[in-house]
């Protein structure tokens, strides 16, 4: 889990400055690759039980990933000025957030990081890492961490 904060920290230097289209075109080319790989093994395990479930979780993403297309029209359209100020300050700020994270223990510790730096910049940096952490795992994503931990 700390490995993701990290990716995500690394995502936010590099690539938050891209046009939210991208976010998009990038989210629908991974969810049809998604889906395509998922009906193949609908084909090949047809009475799998996991293979029907990844099929329903397929499902909820693509339409989360409806929801989320209408929010970044929403911000499209009202939020340039907030990215133009929230780009500048991550690209300052991320680096060293990164490297704070990759010395923590724990992912409660990185969380942490996350939040005391979170208070050290402005407001509207603060409330984008609210926004982030208040993330929590959907049902069927915690069952499947709770499956993938046992099958270990």
């Amino acid at each position: 889990m700390k490995e993701d904060l990290i990716h995500l920290c690394e995502d936010l230097e590099n690539n938050f400055d891209q046009k939210l289209t991208n976010y998009d075109e990038r989210l629908e080319r991974l969810e049809k690759e998604m889906s395509e790989r998922v009906q193949h093994l609908q084909g090949k395990y047809p009475d799998d039980q996991d293979v029907a479930e990844l099929g329903q979780l397929t499902i909820g993403l693509r339409r989360t990933q409806r929801l989320l297309r209408g929010k970044l029209e929403a911000i499209r359209d009202d939020g340039g000025d907030l990215l133009s100020e929230l780009e500048a300050e991550l690209k300052e700020r991320m680096p060293g957030i990164r490297k704070s994270i990759e010395k923590s223990d724990t992912y409660e510790q990185a969380v942490l990081e996350i939040q005391r730096e979170s208070h050290s910049g402005s407001k509207k940096l603060g409330d984008f890492f609210r926004g982030l952490l208040m993330w929590r795992e959907t049902p069927e994503e915690h069952i499947a961490a709770k499956n993938s931990d046992n099958d270990r």
